[in-house]
């Protein structure tokens, strides 16, 4: 009987973390803070441009769910697998960490897509071009801040 109560014990613990922690877990997909989207390495990034857009559900302020589907116009690094991506962003901006509060893209807009390296139709993040090309060097941007090399006569 011993063997058996150490088990269900981790089980019971275990259950316990995924209630606690899955909804916060599972939420939204890994946010990127605008920041530090530079300085970020991605497998792939692309310039796509929405063909179409629309508010998934309720548009209420602080509550602005929306998708989108978005195609390759050109291709800034690594080789990207396929040209069509799917965009959304879960309308919680009004104070979760899940959404940066980006409206609902217009089609015929062109975003910056960031692909990881699964291959995934979903990008690890994106943003519209008129905002990437003020921040991100890649396209336009200040440069990355450099290591300053320390003076010949620090002693440290």
């Amino acid at each position: 009987m011993a063997q058996t109560a150490v088990p269900i014990g981790k089980m019971m613990i275990g259950l316990w973390l995924c209630l606690v922690m899955g909804p916060s877990a599972h939420a939204c997909a890994v946010f990127t803070p605008q920041d530090e989207l530079a300085s970020r390495q991605y497998e792939r990034i692309v310039a796509a441009k929405i063909v179409s857009a629309a508010y998934d559900g309720p548009h209420e302020p602080h509550n602005e769910p929306w998708s989108a589907k978005a195609i390759t116009i050109s291709v800034a690094h690594g080789v990207p697998k396929g040209s069509l991506f799917y965009l959304h962003r879960t309308g919680s901006h009004g104070g979760g960490d899940c959404d940066d509060g980006e409206p609902l893209p217009k089609v015929g807009e062109t975003w910056i897509l960031y692909l990881d390296r699964s291959g995934s139709r979903y990008p690890a993040y994106s943003l519209p071009f008129y905002k990437v090309r003020k921040m991100d060097p890649r396209f336009g941007g200040p440069p990355r801040p450099k290591m300053r090399t320390p003076s010949p006569h620090f002693k440290g």
